[in-house]
């Protein structure tokens, strides 16, 4: 008696999950009556008939089947909530790049650089403030927002982000008035302590470059502190340089 009892007890509670799980697959409830009885029947019946053993196989598969779609359901939920976070948290990097300012359209929001070689750029103004950059703090502290440059025919580094035809300028450095020289060639020797970066030119001649805290390095990274770059011997290296107080001064770099 006390087993019928545990087994009356448990074809209840299959009952009311049976029927919970026919209103989550929006199933009607009259169409498996059968099943149900046929589980009670087999419940109190020495000699359960076939019919009685399918309906509750029949049961337990359509129970796997909808476990198995929640379960694909509370994964796919969570992929959702992971790409919401990462692209939270997704930072555009800020690239640089030395040239030659041609224009400034105020009316496109648009600047047009030539670079050191040659080529025409076109990049509009950032305008999305919300947007966040991973900008190197010490670079940022001596910039010129996009949208308050104004200055033509000015020699600069452009700090942007993107990819394509048309990038987006986030911030402008003046590199002033005064005689600039481009070399390109491989590193002999980078003297981090000295700030000397001494290049091996095309020519086969060598050069040597003084570094200072203003000195910006364009890297695969992202732009950076010139003094932080990591050049070794053999690296192939674009510099641009102005004279100063007599040394030639590398004003940016960039790997090549």
């Amino acid at each position: 008696m006390e087993e019928e009892h545990e087994s009356d007890v448990d074809l209840d509670s299959a009952t009311t999950a049976w029927s919970d799980l026919l209103r989550l697959l929006g199933r009607p409830q009259g169409k498996y009556t059968p099943t149900i009885e046929a589980a009670r029947q087999a419940s109190t019946s020495r000699h359960p008939n076939k019919n009685a053993l399918f309906y509750t196989s029949d049961y337990r598969d359509e129970r796997r089947k909808a476990m198995r779609r929640k379960y694909f359901m509370y994964l796919f939920l969570a992929g959702c909530l992971l790409l919401v976070t990462f692209r939270a948290n997704a930072q555009e990097v800020v690239h640089a790049l030395c040239g030659t300012v041609r224009s400034v359209d105020s009316t496109s929001k648009t600047i047009t650089v030539v670079t050191d070689g040659g080529a025409p750029m076109l990049f509009k103004e950032s305008t999305k403030p919300e947007v966040r950059l991973d900008f190197d703090k010490n670079i940022r502290t001596d910039v010129i927002p996009a949208d308050a440059f104004t200055k033509n025919d000015a020699r600069v580094i452009v700090y942007y982000f993107g990819s394509g035809d048309v990038q987006t300028a986030v911030a402008f450095q003046d590199l002033g008035t005064g005689l600039f020289e481009d070399t390109s060639g491989t590193v002999v020797k980078f003297n981090r302590h000295e700030r000397v970066l001494t290049l091996r030119k095309t020519s086969g001649a060598e050069g040597s470059f003084q570094l200072e805290p203003k000195t910006v390095a364009e890297t695969p990274y992202g732009a950076i502190e010139g003094l932080k770059l990591d050049a070794k011997d053999g690296d192939h290296l674009q510099v641009t340089a102005s004279s100063i107080d007599g040394n030639e001064t590398a004003l940016f770099i960039r790997t090549m």
